[in-house]
């Protein structure tokens, strides 16, 4: 896994075309009025206004136009009202409603911009600066730039800019600096309500102990796209980065980015973006890394109910012990995509990584989340997503690493993980399909739990220690583990398939539903154990290793086949075939093996279990319940193999599996 800066730029080039279209049909419109050689500007009509935007004319003539040119026709044969019909697709000029934004012609010329430029600068200690600036129904738009800079201790800086219903657009810009001790930096900007874009960046460095940065931006309301960007850096101890940024209710698409970093201790990262009812798509980028001990990371992004495309990137990395990582991204209701991207990677000793993603009541979608943890690391993953988002965990750690996914809802998704040694854990979606793949290098284990109501796909190893898997609830499960120990369960009521290598094997079918059964041989003995469920044609396959080794089959229902390949080791086996109809087949080694096969209780009217035994070259001996023999090869002793057989209706013996039988006992 990379880390945290390597951060993908797929998002951004989809959301780049998609800004694009937004942005042409917000506030800044093409102008449709180009041939006649006049600017266009978008005009809210006020029918009780004490203006004369209350029709067509009226608003007209308030661009500098006559009656005669407002009712002469040109070379297309339009008025200028037809014109204006036109282009804003109005069925009849004469009905336009309250609060109507119009792109219409005018003849009037820009207001000029105004430009607030503030520099500050002192050098002693105790030498604040503080600047505020506030423009209030501006005719154009509105630049304001504050720099700030203080050398001595207990010198911050405090920044405020506003800009409220001006008639162009906003610009708020902040740079700020300190390099004494206790010399905070403060930075808030504001843009409400203003006939354009709306743009707030805020840049702060310190370098001083205790002397931590706040960042507020805020747009709300503006005839326009919103871009709010924050970036600071801290070096000294205690010097914390705190960064809120805030784009409700803009026509057009919202930016919120943030990136900090601090180098000192107990120097946290602090961000949040907010993004709500804005008229276009949304793109949220959230970046920090923290150096120094006890030096945390919190972010949490909010997108709600957004006309368009949603893009959420947090990359959050820290270098020091026991550090915390804590990520929330939540999208919900807009009317488009959602992708959510979480990155963490927490490289000290027992540091801490939690994501979690809520991505629902959007129109598609995806969710990624990425971790990696050092020596004795935590990570936790949850996400919880809708029928159409896709979920994507994935997670590493070192030693005595502990790794938990979760996916719930209604998405389908993979998760995957990885430890040197430690404990991982993944929980499937509630009805979701989920594919799981978990691996401990070392010690340790790996617990599986599938799909609630869908399929589930489960594959672990830990060869030092313990896997355990559980299928779906409701529908198929395939599961491969391998481990000292394995433990598998099936799914309630669906088809199971399973495999599994280990020295201790326990394996358990469907409750409901077709049950196949593999566990593959090991040397240095093996404890096997198959049942199925409570459903016919299942099957039972065993291959054993080098060594003593006990197996143990329940077929559980009827129909079933059991194979046992018994070529290598020492064997002892009780092999219990179903309730009825069942095949069991064993092929025999040179080693002493010991097997009881049991038809069962029989509740078919037409039964007819069958034992077929492989032997090769080697001797048998095979016994009723009572220990009288049935068969016995020349030469057999106790080193030899024997079979147990009951209440059987058919037995052969061969020498190899195309062979005729060498001996065939049938009941009665």
């Amino acid at each position: 896994m990379k880390g945290p800066d390597a951060a993908p730029t797929k998002n951004g080039t989809d959301l780049k075309s998609g800004l694009a279209s937004a942005y042409s049909d917000t506030g800044q419109k093409d102008n449709p009025y180009a041939d006649l050689g006049v600017n266009n500007r978008s005009v809210k009509v006020e029918p009780w206004g004490k203006g004369k935007n209350s029709s067509v004319e009226g608003i007209l003539r308030g661009q500098g136009y006559s009656l005669k040119e407002i009712w002469s026709k040109g070379k297309d044969g339009k008025t200028l009202v037809d014109r204006v019909a036109s282009a804003n697709k109005l069925r009849n000029p004469n009905l336009i409603h309250d609060g109507q934004d119009l792109n219409v012609p005018s003849k009037l010329k820009d207001e000029a911009a105004k430009t607030n430029t503030d520099n500050k600068s002192t050098t002693g200690d105790k030498a604040p600066v503080n600047q505020k600036n506030t423009d209030v129904g501006v005719k154009g738009k509105v630049a304001n730039e504050q720099t700030g800079k203080t050398t001595g201790a207990n010198s911050p800086v405090d920044q405020s800019n506003t800009a409220i219903r001006n008639k162009g657009g906003s610009d708020n810009t902040q740079k700020a600096q300190t390099s004494g001790d206790k010399s905070p930096v403060s930075q808030r900007n504001g843009a409400l309500a203003n006939n354009g874009p709306a743009n707030n960046d805020q840049r702060a460095k310190t370098t001083g102990q205790d002397s931590s940065v706040t960042q507020r931006n805020g747009a709300a309301a503006n005839n326009g796209p919103s871009t709010n960007k924050q970036a600071a850096t801290t070096t000294g101890d205690r010097s914390q980065v705190d960064q809120r940024n805030s784009a409700v209710s803009n026509k057009g698409p919202a930016i919120n980015h943030q990136q900090a970093a601090t180098k000192g201790q107990d120097a946290d990262v602090s961000q949040r973006n907010r993004a709500v009812n804005n008229k276009g798509p949304v793109a949220s980028q959230q970046v920090a890394h923290t150096a120094g001990p006890g030096s945390d990371v919190r972010q949490h992004d909010s997108a709600r109910n957004n006309k368009g495309d949603v893009s959420t990137t947090q990359v959050a990395g820290t270098k020091a012990d026991k550090t915390k990582i804590d990520q929330t991204a939540w999208t919900s209701g807009n009317q488009g995509k959602a992708s959510t991207l979480q990155r963490a990677e927490a490289a000290g000793t027992e540091a801490k990584v939690k994501q979690n993603a809520v991505n629902t009541g959007n129109k598609g979608g995806q969710v990624t989340q990425q971790a990696a943890v050092g020596d004795k690391g935590t990570v936790d993953q949850k996400a919880r997503a809708g029928k159409d988002i896709k979920v994507e965990q994935q997670a590493v750690g070192r030693d005595g690493a502990t790794v938990k996914q979760d996916i719930n809802g209604s998405t389908t998704g993979t998760q995957k993980a990885v430890v040197k040694s430690g404990e991982i854990t993944q929980n499937g979606s509630a009805t979701g399909k989920v594919a799981q793949e978990a691996r401990v290098l070392g010690k340790g284990q790996v617990t599986q739990n599938g799909s609630a109501f869908n399929d589930s796909q489960q594959a672990a190893r830990a060869d030092q220690g313990k896997v355990t898997q559980n299928g779906s609830v409701w529908g198929d499960t395939a599961q491969a583990g391998r481990g000292n120990q394995v433990s598998q369960n099936g799914s309630w009521v669906g088809k199971s398939d399973q495999f599994a290598t280990g020295k201790d094997v326990t394996q358990k079918g469907s409750l409901i539903g077709q049950t196949n059964q593999t566990v593959a041989g090991q040397d240095g003995g093996q404890n096997i154990t198959q049942k199925a469920g409570w459903w016919s044609d299942s099957t039972h396959t065993v291959s054993t290793g080098n060594g003593d080794n006990k197996i143990s089959i329940d077929g559980n229902s009827s129909s079933n086949t059991s194979n046992i390949d018994a070529t290598k080791g020492n064997n002892t086996g009780d092999i219990r075939l179903g309730r009825g109809d069942d095949t069991a087949n064993i092929k025999l080694g040179a080693g002493r093996n010991r097997f009881n096969v049991d038809g069962g209780s029989n509740y078919l009217t037409r039964d007819h279990d069958k034992l077929n035994v492989e032997s090769g070259e080697n001797r048998v001996r095979l016994v009723d319940p009572d220990g009288k023999v049935l068969y016995q090869s020349d030469g057999w002793t106790e080193k030899d193999s024997q079979i147990t057989a009951k209440d059987l209706e058919e037995i052969n013996l061969r020498k190899s599996k195309d062979a005729q039988p060498y001996f065939t006992w049938k009941k009665g």
